[in-house]
Parts: C-alpha cells; structure tokens; sequence
C-alpha cells in the first residue's frame, strides 16, 4: 500500500491547524507542504540510517513535526539552509528543526546583505554617472 501525505488523517489535522493559524490558502498551503516534504526527502536521503527504520505512524509524526514548526518561517530560504546543513554537518545526524531554523536565519541574512550591497553598488553608480553628467555639463 502506498502510502500518500495528501491522505494522511495526522498530516490533514496538521494542514488545518497550521492553514488556520497562519492564514494560509489552499494554494499556500500546497506550495509550503511541497517545500517541507522535498527538504524531508532530501534529509532522509543525506542520512537514512536514523529514518530508514521508521513506521509509517513515525514518519508522518516528523513530516507533521517540521510541517508545523517551518509554518512562521519563510521557506524561501529552507531548502538553501537544507543544503548547507548537509554540506557543513560533520556529525551525521539528522538534524533538529531548530537546527536548519539557524541555517535558514544565516540564509535570510546573507541574502538581505547581498540586496543592500546591490542597491548600495547601484546607487554609487548611479551617483557616479550623476556627477560625471554634471561635470560634462561645466566644462
């Protein structure tokens, strides 16, 4: 039998806890399970040894588990912070959720670093072509 998230009764409870608590639509909510469970994948592929033995009933406990604890965060940058989980862990464990949370806060912030070098380029450059316009214009 195979086993399907979309029927499972403790992942559909946690769809609507998590869809209430958050505002999220259908829509929403289809887009963030898929981002969860593909980074899941990802984790029970990179370290099968801890999840290879678990029941059904187990499994649907962590999907429902991360489900739940991802739902504030922006998963924009989950699977980045998944990647560099795995690329840094020298432990071999698979990690806690608070765990890839850190990894996804130092994504977040390495990103909006990167803006704001972007946008501070782009005003010099800016300021630069101003400046060189005014300069032409005296001569």
């Amino acid at each position: 039998m195979q086993h399907n998230l979309a029927n499972n009764a403790l992942t559909n409870i946690t769809k609507q806890v998590v869809m209430s608590k958050f505002g999220m639509d259908e829509k929403q909510w289809a887009k963030y399970a898929a981002v969860i469970t593909t980074g899941l994948f990802k984790l029970r592929t990179a370290y099968p040894s801890q999840t290879r033995n678990y029941s059904v009933l187990e499994n649907d406990a962590l999907t429902a588990l991360w489900l739940e604890t991802f739902a504030s965060t922006d998963i924009q940058f989950l699977p980045e912070a998944i990647d560099q989980f795995i690329k840094q862990d020298k432990k071999g464990f698979f990690p806690s959720p608070g765990q890839i949370l850190d990894f996804a806060e130092k994504a977040k912030n390495a990103h909006f670093w990167a803006e704001a070098e972007q946008k501070e380029r782009l005003f010099l450059m800016s300021k630069e072509s101003k400046d060189e316009r005014l300069s032409s214009n005296q001569e």
